[in-house]
């Protein structure tokens, strides 16, 4: 039940990811008039397909669950489980036939509607598909060999008979916009697996370390060892299905690079860190601090469990930095992964810090020595990580100085870390001044306040160094990045001519700044609301690597845009016939 309970946990936040991708996506690639009624039609007609879909499979996995059973039928489950595949059945078959003749047309297979259904439908199907095969493969590998056994393989079959539907059948045969799918599935199977790992090495832990012990640990109710086989089982094919024969060979595209990144490689490091802080602290406790327990055995039974958490973290740590490491340049994505990892290990570390000096303030009792020793552990391993990436983001900076401090990954890492600290450096300091306040006008100030409020002076001690280092490091960047704007501005300087093509309000005189000498030709885009504020640096990166002396530039939601022409009063047409500028008005500045 453990794979059930985590695979299900992921479904609302990849429901809910890929529709806010799907919008963003739609929204920026769109080049047609939104049609209200006949989107709402397309969503309605997929909202039913979806519907059916579930209430067919479901009633028919219900059939063959109770028709082959151990005990006796239950006949009212049995009548709602033939209700439900008798009639969402038909309609299922007749609502996608439908739906297969209009994907025939391609303005169909690239509609919004189509992209969400196939996505959450196969997703929702593989789910269910793996959770059943596993209850179906733990009773195998349990030696039930019985009717039961039977029908959870059928009940498994119709799910994965749904998956295979949509997978091999409509993806193949109509066109499924974008890799979401796929880079679902992959951590549908990579969550499994990492399950049926952690269980599988700690039931192994759990046998080695009963005989080195010489004596039985206590029963902790953990998975069975069949339940452990089939998850591990199931999650590995699945995951080498979808990965290694599929997606790890696919086109490295931003849901790629979410997928290896964020999704596999931080949780990983994740769960590795926690369980080998948890590790090193039993030891230092049980040598150096006061344990609880007077037996080893005690003491050190939660090591198998712990043990394990480490060892496949660590082992999907060091895979997907291998994988993601296959590259030859220090591409965009690659400053990502070092700067996520960074920041992970400096707020390890703060959170460390934050636990010895918590401890330090704390009043003398049994287990300040023991908390002080978690603060280290913790220290120790965040510092590490955080200087490992650190190290490597500096020796960027040596060989390419002026591609890293542009970098938008730099500029995030910088500013949200400074701002992190910063907001909780003030919410700390909230907490702390209101328990000295409450205890001064109750006449109760004394050694007991610092005791109460050691937490909060922690965290406010801890997070004023981290705000202190990135807000001297964000002012070293803002006067780079100034620098780097002259340097390309001039760069800019010779051209002639300049067309610029954007909102209502755009600053044009600090734009004509950089491009000093120039014959400027604005016009104004009336098919966008208001004017943000003109992003320098992308105007200056974009216009300094386009030859010739004259260009037109379209600034506006999607960035900015530079097109090289030959003659500047050709370029009234070109821009009128983009389907980005549908209406505009001319003005001429000089």
């Amino acid at each position: 039940m453990a794979a059930l309970q985590i695979l299900s946990s992921f479904i609302p936040l990849l429901i809910i990811g890929g529709v806010v991708w799907a919008i963003v996506s739609s929204r920026r690639s769109s080049h047609s008039e939104w049609d209200p009624g006949a989107s709402v039609g397309r969503l309605l007609v997929y909202a039913v397909l979806f519907v059916t879909m579930v209430v067919a499979s479901a009633g028919l996995s219900g059939v063959a669950a109770q028709l082959f059973t151990d005990d006796a039928v239950d006949r009212e489950g049995l009548a709602m489980s033939m209700a439900m595949a008798i009639v969402a059945l038909p309609v299922f078959a007749l609502v996608l036939r439908f739906v297969r003749t209009r994907l025939r047309s391609r303005r169909e297979r690239q509609a919004l509607s189509w992209w969400l259904y196939f996505n959450v439908a196969q997703l929702v199907s593989l789910v269910v598909a793996v959770v059943m095969g596993v209850t179906a493969l733990e009773r195998m590998f349990s030696g039930e060999l019985g009717r039961a056994t039977v029908g959870s393989v059928l009940a498994a079959g119709v799910w994965f008979a749904m998956w295979s539907l949509h997978w091999f059948g409509l993806r193949r045969a109509h066109q499924v916009p974008g890799d979401l799918h796929r880079a679902a599935a992959a951590v549908v199977g990579l969550v499994t697996l990492a399950v049926g790992a952690v269980e599988v090495v700690y039931h192994l832990f759990d046998a080695l370390y009963t005989q080195i012990s010489g004596d039985p640990l206590l029963e902790r109710g953990g998975p069975s060892g069949a339940a452990s086989a089939a998850t591990l089982t199931v999650g590995l094919v699945v995951w080498a299905f979808f990965w290694l024969l599929d997606y790890r060979k696919g086109p490295r595209t931003t849901v790629w690079y979410l997928a290896v990144v964020p999704i596999a490689s931080l949780a990983s490091y994740v769960m590795a860190a926690v369980a080998t802080a948890l590790v090193a602290n039993s030891v230092l406790v049980w040598f150096v601090g006061d344990p609880s327990e007077t037996s080893a055995v005690r003491h050190f039974d939660h090591l198998p469990a712990e043990g394990a958490f480490a060892l496949v973290g660590l082992a999907g740590w060091a895979y997907h930095r291998w994988v993601f490491g296959q590259t030859e340049q220090r591409t965009e994505p690659v400053r990502v992964y070092q700067y996520l990892l960074a920041g992970a290990g400096l707020v390890t570390g703060v959170v460390g810090s934050s636990i010895l000096l918590s401890s330090a303030l704390a009043p003398a009792r049994s287990g300040r020595l023991n908390t002080a020793i978690a603060g280290v552990v913790v220290v120790v391993l965040g510092a590490s990580v955080w200087a490992r990436h650190w190290a490597s983001i500096r020796r960027a900076l040596g060989h390419e100085p002026d591609a890293e401090y542009a970098s938008t990954s730099r500029h995030v890492y910088v500013f949200a870390l400074f701002a992190a600290s910063l907001v909780t450096c003030v919410v700390s300091f909230i907490v702390l001044l209101a328990i000295g306040l409450t205890d001064l006008f109750e006449g109760r100030f004394s050694m007991d306040t610092l005791h109460q409020a050691r937490g909060a002076i922690a965290v406010v001690a801890s997070v004023a160094m981290v705000a202190w280092y990135h807000v001297r490091l964000w002012l070293a960047e803002h006067d780079r990045w100034t620098v780097a704007e002259k340097v390309a501005a001039v760069s800019l300087a010779g051209r002639r001519h300049l067309m610029l093509v954007a909102p209502a309000g755009t600053d044009v005189e600090l734009l004509a700044g950089y491009v000093p000498g120039a014959t400027w030709h604005v016009l104004v885009r009336t098919d966008v609301a208001a004017a943000r504020p003109p992003d320098v640096s992308a105007f200056c990166s974009q216009v300094g690597h386009v030859a010739g002396d004259a260009v037109v530039v379209v600034e506006g939601d999607g960035g900015v845009d530079v097109i090289a022409v030959d003659d500047i009063d050709a370029a009234l047409p070109v821009v009128q016939s983009t389907s980005r500028v549908p209406t505009i008005t001319t003005w001429w500045c000089n």
